[in-house]
């Protein structure tokens, strides 16, 4: 369930059968995986193929947070937040379309063309009838809710977050999209993992690049970005006038692409944010902040150790220990650079 406790977010593994397929394919490709997804678009870098994807997509983004701030022209990065990624694209794209590389329908607004060429991993084309038939049929999802209640849920777009090859095909699937995009705003940079992508750069152009995002994805592979849980981050800049720059920046454009930005000004959503960001939970930002966010982290890990106590099965304590607590705090310990200069003036 998701936190409206309304919602249902499929995150499950298929049969035992479908997995050991799924992952034998995904590991004959990764190396090309690789490569295409971090060296095919200039200026863009999907991580979700590489290893420790998540902490290079959390370095790149914290070099743009460090350069200095242009005060006159401020820079800021865009958190696009899509609304249920894997579950959402639309199958004969992600099926289809993206792993033969040729278009049955015409993308981007009519400039592709049914029949003309799509940029795609070349390596994936052999196991195509694999993923046909695991696509053209809806799946049927089995979870049991709170209560214990069983409860089936047909499948009819995307994938099965959880099945092992469905990272590479939600990042292949998205992928030409982004190539699309890119292109079109050379002074913006972006990088991203899997669903979790940032728009880097000075405000017009930025700006420009994530209404381009939300109209491509939309239109093209019927994926939302949820504008309320995306966050624009500029940093070393006033609350106050961080907000009248984006206003002003929307206000002002010609176009009237910018419009269907215009619900992320509103104050009781907190888009706009001056004080710090969380990157693929890494924390960025002032150093107050960021203990401010390792702390309350640290809390929240201990609140839930607490509550283990019903558990009575030692086993299934220590597992939630070692992959859920210990994973959180690894993470957080490989990625956070402690502040020593504290220290280092008591040693002077």
């Amino acid at each position: 369930m998701q936190k409206d406790l309304i919602k249902i977010r499929p995150i499950n593994n298929p049969s035992r059968w479908r997995r050991c397929a799924a992952h034998l394919i995904n590991a004959h490709v990764k190396l090309d995986a690789c490569a295409y997804f971090t060296e095919t678009i200039p200026k863009f870098i999907q991580n979700a193929g590489s290893i420790d994807g998540a902490i290079v997509c959390a370095k790149l983004v914290s070099k743009i947070h460090d350069l200095a701030q242009d005060n006159e022209d401020p820079k800021i990065i865009c958190q696009v937040d899509f609304e249920n990624a894997f579950q959402s694209p639309n199958r004969q794209l992600c099926t289809n379309d993206t792993i033969l590389g040729v278009a049955t329908r015409e993308y981007d607004e009519g400039n592709v063309k049914s029949g003309d060429i799509l940029p795609h991993l070349p390596a994936l084309k052999s196991f195509f009838p694999y993923l046909r038939s695991m696509g053209d049929v809806a799946s049927r999802n089995r979870y049991t809710d709170h209560e214990g209640t069983t409860h089936h849920i047909q499948g009819k777009r995307g994938g099965i977050q959880g099945d092992p090859m469905e990272m590479t095909r939600f990042c292949l699937t998205t992928h030409q999209i982004w190539g699309r995009v890119m292109s079109r705003h050379l002074t913006t940079l972006c990088t991203a993992y899997a669903d979790d992508a940032y728009l880097m750069g000075q405000i017009q152009p930025t700006l420009q690049a994530l209404a381009d995002t939300v109209r491509s994805f939309r239109q093209d592979a019927d994926l939302e970005v949820c504008l309320a849980k995306c966050t624009i981050y500029m940093p070393g800049i006033q609350i106050e006038r961080a907000q009248n720059l984006i206003r002003e920046c929307i206000d002002a454009d010609m176009s009237g692409k910018l419009e269907t930005l215009r619900p992320m000004l509103a104050q009781s959503l907190d888009v706009i944010q001056v004080n710090g960001l969380c990157l693929v939970g890494t924390p960025v930002g002032p150093k107050d902040n960021v203990r401010e966010y390792v702390r309350n982290k640290c809390g929240t890990i201990c609140k839930d150790i607490d509550q283990m106590r019903v558990c009575a099965d030692p086993l299934i304590k220590y597992q939630l220990l070692k992959f859920c607590m210990n994973t959180r705090l690894s993470f957080l310990s490989r990625n956070v650079i402690p502040d020593n200069r504290q220290y280092g003036n008591r040693l002077r």
